[in-house]
């Protein structure tokens, strides 16, 4: 395993449609060519590529010597520009095929917090990785996208579903709604007990938690 300071930071703008996002590709120059989206909170409000969580997750896979990209959703740097989950789910296609286009990366899996937990579920079911983690997923915003239910019964890889049981902002209600639509047999549901939606108290646990799914699929 290679140091984590040895990681290769690569700043990227991805187009969609007429407007730009910001994004950071991290990795290193002996990984595979698979690479895990991490997804951040609302961009509205104050969720961009920066916030502790989605850093967390980021470096939990650099400790697993794999790539990472990130990026920001329109609206996170100008409010004017944000489009809903239907424009974040655009976001994520568009940053798909940049990724691609640069040395033959392929998309390995998809995560996201909050906001970004219902945008992976969403990307999940369009595209596909070799799993998805959602962590305080919000059915409400879900709902907003046409299809959604058939979009969520597409998803065709392992589902780690974690929600905090204190959650105020996103009831864990939320998350137990969406294991009831996503296959059964896929799909995992951790209630993170005395958590609230900021992960304060259980955000090292919840990485051990990814990491052990991660590390399952894994080659032997």
């Amino acid at each position: 395993m290679s140091p984590v300071n040895d990681i290769q930071r690569i700043k990227l703008e991805v187009t969609v449609g007429s407007q730009a996002v910001t994004g950071l590709l991290e990795s290193r120059k002996d990984e595979t060519p698979l690479v895990n989206v991490v997804l951040h909170p609302h961009p509205l409000y104050g969720g961009n590529m920066d916030n502790s969580v989605v850093k967390e997750l980021v470096h939990l896979f650099h400790t697993l010597d794999e790539a990472t990209f990130r990026f920001n959703f329109r609206g996170a740097d100008f409010r004017g520009d944000f489009t809903g989950i239907k424009g974040a789910v655009e976001d994520f296609s568009s940053a798909i095929k940049k990724i691609e286009s640069i040395d033959s990366y392929q998309l390995r899996g998809i995560l996201g917090y909050s906001f970004g937990g219902s945008v992976a579920l969403l990307a999940g079911g369009l595209f596909k990785p070799d799993f998805v983690v959602a962590l305080s997923p919000s059915m409400r915003l879900i709902r907003d996208f046409s299809d959604w239910d058939s979009i969520l019964q597409n998803i065709s890889c392992p589902i780690l579903l974690v929600h905090g049981n204190r959650d105020s902002t996103v009831p864990v209600t939320s998350s137990q709604y969406i294991a009831r639509v996503t296959r059964e047999e896929l799909t995992s549901t951790v209630i993170l007990e005395n958590e609230d939606h900021f992960y304060s108290n259980s955000l090292s646990h919840t990485c051990e938690i990814i990491k052990d799914l991660v590390t399952s699929l894994n080659p032997e």
